[in-house]
Parts: structure tokens; sequence; C-alpha cells
């Protein structure tokens, strides 16, 4: 066999690991995104006291050089409790949990152990307080 034609050889080889490695990727995330997807909805206090409500699972972002995926990173409705700014406490920002409750066999009770759980009532409710807040700085002038 030729030089140029073992490096074809060798290229194509390449390029289907490649493809594997790919789909074997994407099998792993949405194994990973399933598995956290039972969190979707629970509410929890943060040990600065902000009040989170898990939205969603953590999702691929595409690049450049393929696709990143950080299960470690769960997305969440954050209302910030402490701050030096009054109108920061009527913020609510969309941010992320760190956790490496994919890791764990029950990602509840993980996430229970670390996190303090409120009822989704309690989050609804500073929510709600939040909104109304927002209303009437609207209504001010």
């Amino acid at each position: 066999m030729e030089t140029k034609e073992k490096i074809r050889e060798i290229d194509r080889q390449m390029t289907a690991l490649r493809q594997e490695r790919y789909a074997l990727e994407k099998e792993l995330i949405k194994e990973r995104q399933e598995k956290l997807r039972v969190a979707v909805g629970l509410c929890y206090k943060d040990l600065n006291g902000n009040l989170l409500r898990i939205i969603d699972v953590p999702q691929v972002n595409l690049t450049k050089t393929g696709h990143d995926f950080n299960p470690y990173q769960i997305p969440v409705l954050k209302l910030p409790l402490k701050s030096n700014f009054e109108y920061d406490l009527i913020g609510i920002e969309d941010d992320t949990m760190a956790t490496r409750a994919v890791d764990s066999e029950d990602v509840v009770a993980y996430l229970d152990s670390g996190f303090e759980r409120i009822p989704p009532e309690k989050f609804e409710k500073e929510l709600e307080r939040r909104f109304e807040k927002i209303r009437q700085l609207g209504n001010k002038g």
C-alpha cells in the first residue's frame, strides 16, 4: 500500500471514529438530561438565602468546534434575598445551580442534602411580591 493510500485510510478511520464518538456523546447528554428532569420544578433556598426554582435541565450549546454541555450547572430562576440595594431585592435572575447531582443515584435526595428544599408556594409567593413591587414602580410618577 502506498503512503498516500495509507494516509487516506487513516483519515477515513479517524472520521468514522469521530462520528461514533459524537453519537455516543449525544446519547450520554440525553441520558444525563433525562436523569435530571425529575428535579425540574423543585424549589430550594441556597446558602446565601436566595430562592431557586429549577426551570430546566442543562442544555447543549453549539460552538464552532462542536458542542458544549455542562451537566453540573442546572438552570434556575433565582430570587436574590440579600443585597445592599433596595432595587436588587426586586430582581429576578436567570441563573444556574452548581451541583454534581447528575452523578448520584438519586438526584432529588442529592439536591435535598445540599440545599434546603422549600415548598413551591413559598417561591411563588415571593415571586408575586416582586411582581407587585415592579408594578408599583411603574405607577410612581
